[in-house]
């Protein structure tokens, strides 16, 4: 049973390079900020949740990030600037 959030435990998988959570519209929160600490990460998709929220713009310093799929959220304010460097 999957939780209804995405828990900021996630920041401890230092190795993890994706994280696909799409389909799900009990799956609400918002984005914790620990998927930061995920340096080796390639793809974050987590399209049609109910995510809430705003999208940091540190996500955009993932080195590796290079898939970012947000659609179908419940996300709010301006899209950062940094997420435009993504590959």
């Amino acid at each position: 049973i999957l939780a209804k959030y995405i828990p900021k435990e996630i920041g401890e998988f230092k190795t993890l390079q994706s994280i696909i959570i799409n389909d799900c519209p009990n799956l609400s929160g918002k984005i914790p900020n620990e998927l930061n600490l995920l340096e080796n990460l390639i793809e974050i998709n987590l399209r049609n949740n109910s995510i809430i929220g705003t999208i940091e713009s540190s996500i955009g310093k993932l080195p590796f990030l290079t898939r970012l799929n947000l659609r179908g959220n419940k996300l709010n304010g301006n899209f950062p600037i940094e997420l435009y460097s993504i590959q």
